[in-house]
């Protein structure tokens, strides 16, 4: 096994940074991923089904699998962690527990909190040392045949999960505050002795525990995704002073906060280059291939703006690539040839639907050969038109 990916994310209560989550990811070929949700409300699609979000729930997606999730509403926090990895050939018996045991049920609604467990993964993964990345594969391992026999040791009434589920909505709304057990209480109108039972029965933590971390995980989320210095973040978080905030940091997270801020961007900043190398390497790939074909392939914007073409439209149009791409039909050919396509276009547009015809079409040479074209609209995430591709095969022999 290979542990490719550990990612810990605290996303506040902001609709502008949690929408991507929405965006549909696909697993490569090689790679499962384990995703353990600490809190969260909607549901997380796999392929074609949709598993409801539950505090302290775990799903497993395989190889080629797509997800997305669904968040029902936006005035919460959501929290997860998330473990990627790949099996080898040797590795048969996770293999078999994988596709045997684990995919039949994907979904583990789990009783016991895991988050110190999905913690120290994360830890070790990030750390750089050789041995503390074996001891997180491990890891891994371990858990994944743990989850079949994964028992239900507490069983929490639905009182007790009302008041835990206000509890934790009470610690997110004053998590800019100094907020005591007693004031928690207060507002559940509860002991403080029957509290703080049934709270780390379910919880795994003390409930001030717990409201700590909420306060670190805030903080680690500000240190990534703002320029603040770490005053500010400890002033807005209402620490009693900076270095009272960077030694309780340093406790749970295990670094000083700007070492952490630091090593985050780095990581970040790494996935973002091997994101944008991969997006290259994908693109010059899709563009081997739409070379190799014969056919004519041609793709526009909704003004009938060539975005791109393959050799093949090249050698039609007597052009090279950069002067076709960024320019209209009646930049490159005759006015009423531009008219003719551009009006097919608008059918395209106008419908939404692929159209096809046939076309007698004359090359530099003077030579003239039939074609059977095809336009068909492409979308965006929303489900927009934004432009189209063309596709024309040679049926001069076929037609003779």
């Amino acid at each position: 096994m290979l542990v490719t990916n550990c990612e810990y994310r605290y996303i506040p209560k902001v609709k502008s940074l949690i929408y991507n989550l929405e965006e549909p990811k696909i697993q490569t070929v090689d790679e499962y991923t384990i995703h353990y949700i600490i809190e969260g409300d909607g549901v997380l699609r796999i392929n074609k089904n949709k598993f409801p979000l539950r505090h302290n729930s775990l799903f497993v997606t395989f190889p080629t699998d797509s997800y997305s999730f669904i968040l029902s509403k936006y005035d919460i926090s959501f929290t997860y962690y998330i473990v990627s990895f790949q099996l080898a050939p040797d590795d048969k018996d996770l293999s078999d527990l994988m596709v045997n045991t684990i995919k039949k049920k994907r979904t583990y609604y789990l009783q016991q909190h895991k988050r110190g467990f999905f913690h120290e993964i994360y830890h070790n993964f990030l750390s750089g040392s050789p041995y503390l990345m074996e001891s997180c594969k491990y890891q891994v391992i371990s858990l994944l045949y743990m989850l079949p026999g994964e028992k239900q040791e507490y069983t929490a009434t639905a009182q007790s999960l009302e008041y835990i589920e206000k509890a934790i909505d009470v610690m997110h709304a004053k998590i800019n505050d100094r907020t005591t057990l007693e004031q928690i209480c207060e507002q559940l109108n509860i002991s403080v002795h029957h509290f703080i039972r049934i709270f780390k029965m379910h919880q795994g933590v003390p409930p001030m525990k717990y409201c700590m971390r909420l306060k670190i995980d805030a903080a680690a989320n500000m240190l990534i995704e703002t320029n603040s210095p770490v005053y500010e973040i400890a002033e807005a978080l209402n620490f009693n002073n900076p270095p009272h905030f960077c030694r309780t940091f340093k406790k749970y997270l295990g670094s000083s906060p700007t070492t952490y801020r630091n090593s985050q961007i780095q990581y970040y900043e790494a996935k973002k280059r091997k994101y944008r190398k991969d997006l290259e390497e994908a693109y010059i790939l899709l563009q081997t291939i739409i070379d190799a074909t014969p056919d004519l392939v041609f793709f526009k914007d909704v003004h009938s703006v060539y975005m791109g073409c393959n050799e093949a439209f090249c050698k039609f149009t007597g052009l090279t690539k950069d002067k076709i791409i960024g320019r209209s039909d009646f930049d490159i050919h005759s006015q009423e040839k531009a008219k003719f396509f551009t009006n097919r276009d608008k059918l395209v547009f106008e419908h939404d639907r692929i159209f096809m015809n046939e076309e007698t079409l004359t090359f530099p040479n003077g030579q003239n050969r039939l074609y059977h074209v095809i336009k068909a609209p492409f979308h965006n995430s929303s489900g927009d038109v934004i432009g189209l591709i063309g596709i024309s095969r040679d049926i001069s022999k076929l037609k003779h």
